[in-house]
């Protein structure tokens, strides 16, 4: 690391990111040209704007200085406590909270404004501020970042509540020992809608701290949503880990692990039903069009503990449909992995399941994945391949996929040992966890138009892909031969996709992921000798007054899926290419900044972010 502009203080942490998404949308292939004129205009530019220095207040109870009679402007007159901040910010202001155990919640008075988020920051550098509890109660545009919430009393009984709150951001949070959940709303106030959760960390939810006979335990998130990202979180030691009532969430490259029984002394024991993941649907709003891919999922060991529980109960049916489940990790399941009740189009490809059932070693389950009724009411239209299937189920007379009456999946291309046999299963032997079955899975599905070009065109089945759900990047994929491309448009009733660039194609042509081949392995990994990465922060570079280029160096670049760069905690901005940089346009003389470059996952792993930082002295131009 090169000194003069920095002086280095690193720490290897989880952290959040903004990733602002403006992505072209059209109605269908008739509106190619105005996606890609809005394309153009859009280009694949992603981050949040400029933090600058709008209305920035100091909250700090260890100053010796500190009152609410002050004005609060200057870390050295602060107000005392977060109270003062709820009653007062509005939107574009921000509130930088010092260290310390502050016993009140973070309530916001008023909302922000699209482009002028209230913001609530924990001060760079420091250790997290410990507050009680956070309350966003029919707010938009409010950011809580870098907090530590713990409860050790009956006062507020959950650690953060989203009671009909849109476009809000909780990042890089410590949320732990809460007498109830971490993250959860209810019906009663209505859905929180386009909200992000992203590089948290959440343990012991339901074991508030001294209180007898309270460690019960609790979910960690549990949400009435539409269009929330939940991702790059760390979650452990919780009863159920993700609960979504909504449609157009995703839920990608989570590390979510370790749930015994016994960690909830006062809990209900073997009759714990713990779930990785567990959408719901109510009648007239159902859960659809929901993504869950690249999560690294190990050790929920008990009895009544599974991967994915997906069933539509409701009465009349919700009608939920359309799920992408990907390249995820299942390690140490205590029972089956998953139960398809009444679902329609559920996408499963190129998973790794391993060691599933061992709560009960002596009675190994008949089934992993399984596709019912519920009424009368079956499962059709889905998907299971390209995915493995490693000791986990009776290797004698157990059925790896089970298809109930009336309902309907295509499965292939799988790879199965040390488990029941099936028809899908290609290999059967000798599976290499290094290798993970090179090319011996299948293409996802193949273009059905003429020959062409242009930016749409009809495919066997579209929804493999996804867009992003205005929330992300869609797709990178391959079409043939074909430079990559990105998905801007899924429509699942003419099984067409959108693209941008557009691109040429013929016939029956293979359609796979980016990082796929043509003939993809088999398993939650394209092989690769090395699925590792790294990040470093470059001396940042004066590029005119008071603008910084931010850039980071990051090793094996192909791994990573985007990098985001903060200013004292503060996300300012996002790139998902080589060179990663970031212009920052706010840098002050003689004033230090904490800054920090964060690299996340493209793939599953049990670390899915990367972080370095520093301070940096702005010596002017």
């Amino acid at each position: 690391m090169r000194t003069g502009f920095l002086q280095t203080r690193f720490k290897a942490r989880l952290a959040a990111t903004v990733l602002t998404l403006w992505l072209a949308m059209a109605g269908a292939c008739a509106a190619e040209d105005a996606v890609q004129a809005d394309i153009a205009d859009a280009g694949e530019a992603q981050g949040a704007a400029d933090v600058g220095e709008p209305d920035v207040f100091y909250v700090d109870q260890g100053h010796p200085r500190s009152s609410d009679g002050n004005p609060g402007t200057s870390p050295d007159l602060p107000w005392e406590t977060i109270g003062k901040a709820n009653e007062t910010l509005t939107a574009g202001q921000t509130v930088v909270i010092g260290a310390g155990t502050y016993e009140e919640e973070i309530a916001p008075k008023n909302s922000g404004a699209d482009g002028a988020p209230i913001t609530y920051v924990a001060r760079g550098g420091d250790r997290k501020p410990v507050v009680r509890h956070v309350i966003l109660l029919r707010k938009d545009h409010v950011r809580v970042i870098g907090f530590e919430i713990t409860q050790n009393s009956k006062e507020y009984r959950h650690g953060i509540e989203v009671y009909n709150s849109h476009h809000c951001e909780l990042l890089n949070n410590y949320i732990h020992h809460t007498l109830g959940q971490a993250i959860r709303n209810n019906a009663y106030y209505g859905t929180s809608d386009h909200n992000v959760i992203r590089g948290n960390v959440i343990a012991w939810t339901g074991y508030p701290q001294g209180l007898t006979g309270e460690a019960k335990g609790h979910n960690a998130i549990n949400l009435l949503c539409n269009y929330t990202l939940i991702e790059y979180n760390d979650i452990s030691h919780v009863q159920d880990f993700v609960d979504t009532n909504g449609g157009f969430n995703i839920i990608r490259n989570n590390y979510f692990h370790d749930f015994k029984n016994s960690d909830f002394p006062d809990g209900s024991g073997d009759r714990a039903h713990v779930d990785i993941w567990q959408p719901f649907g109510v009648p007239g709003k159902p859960s659809d069009h929901n993504v869950f891919e690249c999560n690294w999922t190990s050790d929920n060991l008990e009895l009544n503990s599974h991967f994915n529980q997906i069933r539509d109960e409701t009465r009349p049916r919700s009608g939920e449909k359309e799920f992408v489940i990907r390249g995820n990790v299942a390690l140490r399941m205590g029972s089956y992995a998953c139960q398809f009740g009444a679902i329609d189009n559920v996408h499963f490809y190129n998973n790794t399941l391993v060691d599933l059932c061992v709560a009960r070693p002596d009675r190994k389950s008949w089934v992993t994945i399984g596709f019912n009724k519920e009424g009368d009411n079956p499962s059709v239209g889905s998907y299971v391949l390209n995915t493995i299937f490693y000791a986990v189920c009776r290797a004698k007379g157990g059925r790896i996929i089970y298809v109930g009456e009336g309902c309907q999946a295509e499965l292939s291309h799988n790879a199965c040992e040390k488990s029941g046999g099936h028809a899908s299963c290609v290999v059967t032997s000798d599976i290499n966890f290094a290798d993970y079955a090179i090319d011996a899975g299948r293409p996802l599905t193949v273009v059905t138009s003429p020959a062409g070009q242009g930016a749409c065109f009809a495919v066997g089945e579209a929804g493999f892909f996804i867009d992003g759900h205005t929330l992300v990047l869609g797709d990178l994929i391959w079409v043939g031969a074909n430079a990559v491309t990105r998905v801007v448009r899924v429509d699942h009733d003419t099984n067409t996709l959108t693209v941008s660039p557009p691109i040429s194609w013929q016939q029956g042509a293979p359609v796979v992921l980016a990082y796929q081949d043509a003939r993809p392995d088999i398993g939650a990994f394209e092989f690769s000798t090395d699925y590792s990465y790294d990040v470093t922060l470059e001396p940042p570079a004066v590029t005119a007054p008071g603008k910084l280029r931010l850039t980071a160096a990051v090793a094996h670049p192909k791994n990573v899926r985007f990098v985001t760069f903060y200013v004292d905690n503060v996300p300012v901005g996002t790139d998902t290419t080589e060179p990663f940089t970031f212009d920052w346009g706010s840098a002050r003389r003689g004033v230090e900044y904490h800054l920090t470059a964060t690299a996340y996952s493209r793939f599953a792993s049990r670390q899915p972010t990367r972080s370095f930082s520093a301070t940096y002295t702005h010596p002017g131009e």
